[in-house]
């Protein structure tokens, strides 16, 4: 399975997210079964992007970037998948940031191997959380665009396992 692509987006700083686009979008709204098949269909590679950008598109506040990281935590339980993901595209300081998110999250949610529901509004009434997620939060958003300028990279230069041109 892999996007098509057309030439003038080859230079694209949205080549990886094109290059997996096609997939996330044909999976939007369906069933953690239906989205587990079209995942076992991709390549190693296609799989960290999928991963990557599944949740990284649902991360444009803190609160959504709190939240969903619970949960790929909780109730997706894809967050080594996700910490995988990014290791594949070499990225020791986005690696490390997700383990703060996980160190941070596990604190307010996880007692004595329990977990609560996270929800939005966490962020809004513990002082404590809010400040933590900031921190952690600027250094993710500061520290994506050169992973995804590291992914685009690589799909250009892997491009036979990611897309097919058009």
């Amino acid at each position: 399975m892999k996007a098509a692509i057309h030439r003038e987006e080859l230079r694209s700083e949205q080549l990886s997210w094109l290059s997996v686009k096609p997939m996330l979008l044909s999976i939007r709204g369906k069933d953690i079964p239906a989205k587990t098949e079209i995942y076992r269909q991709l390549s190693e590679g296609q799989r960290a992007l999928y991963l990557f950008y599944a949740y990284h598109n649902h991360t444009g506040t803190l609160a959504e970037f709190y939240w969903f990281s619970a949960y790929y935590m909780i109730e997706y339980k894809v967050w080594d998948e996700l910490t995988n993901a990014i290791r594949y595209f070499d990225d020791p300081e986005l690696v490390e940031t997700l383990e703060h998110v996980q160190s941070a999250i596990g604190r307010k949610l996880n007692n004595e191997g329990e977990w609560t529901m996270a929800k939005p509004q966490d962020i809004d009434t513990h002082d404590s959380l809010r400040t933590a997620m900031q921190a952690i939060y600027d250094r993710y958003r500061k520290l994506t665009p050169r992973l995804i300028k590291r992914m685009n990279e690589r799909v250009l230069a892997r491009h036979e396992e990611y897309f097919v041109l058009d």
